[in-house]
């Protein structure tokens, strides 16, 4: 099923009332929204109406951060009647880019089509007993069995660096420095200025990680 599937179902379905697109922050209601009416203005199209070839000049804006919408966006697309409506995105607890603050999720989103692989140290070669893998502040792994040969592969942005401890018990509290970790000679100068435990002051602040 595609857009003109979508589409046909609205306005079967909407019988002259309003349609309000919700969902979670950050899924693409905006985006939905542009292409919706983008088609339905479209004259070639089956769906054609001239309510919504109008209101294509006003379309609502389409951006990965979260948050772009404010307010519910009221785009008259229908010559019969009724409002489609954009509205802000439902912050769900459960999503860790949901509960960043704005500068750690910005400096993320701008970073996240350079993307990496990194493969860690493997456990082996960190301690016999198991291994605690931080992924910046937001994700930690232990791993408390493992085949000598094992190894962990992390891909994604390059902001969210890995860092290997032997196993950390659930209660146990680390220091570490927030500041810019140093580099070698061989990392460039982008990497060198990337703090390694991104996130960390949302975790500290939501009672997470105890870093």
């Amino acid at each position: 099923a595609g857009l003109g599937d979508a589409a046909r179902a609205l306005l079967h379905e909407r019988q002259g009332r309003d349609v309000v697109v919700m969902g979670a922050a950050n899924v693409g209601k905006s985006a939905f929204c542009r292409k919706l009416i983008k088609e339905m203005g479209n004259l070639d199209s089956r769906l054609f109406d001239p309510a919504a070839a109008k209101s294509s000049r006003y379309l609502p804006v389409e951006s990965a951060m979260p948050g772009t919408t404010l307010g519910m966006i009221p785009l008259q697309a229908f010559a019969s009647g009724g409002v489609l409506y954009d509205t802000p995105g439902v912050h769900l607890s459960h999503r860790i880019i949901h509960r960043l603050l704005p500068n750690e999720l910005k400096e993320l989103l701008q970073l996240r089509k350079r993307v990496g692989t990194y493969v860690a140290p493997m456990p082996s070669e960190v301690s016999e007993k198991g291994v605690t893998y931080l992924w910046g502040a937001l994700v930690r792994l232990d791993v408390t069995q493992f085949t000598p040969d094992v190894k962990f592969v992390f891909h994604g942005p390059h902001i969210l660096r890995v860092y290997s401890i032997p196993l950390m018990d659930t209660d146990q509290q680390i220091d570490l420095q927030e500041e810019e970790q140093q580099q070698d000679d061989s990392d460039d100068d982008e990497q060198s200025q990337i703090n390694l435990f991104h996130g960390i002051k949302t975790v500290k602040s939501q009672g997470g990680l105890k870093i």
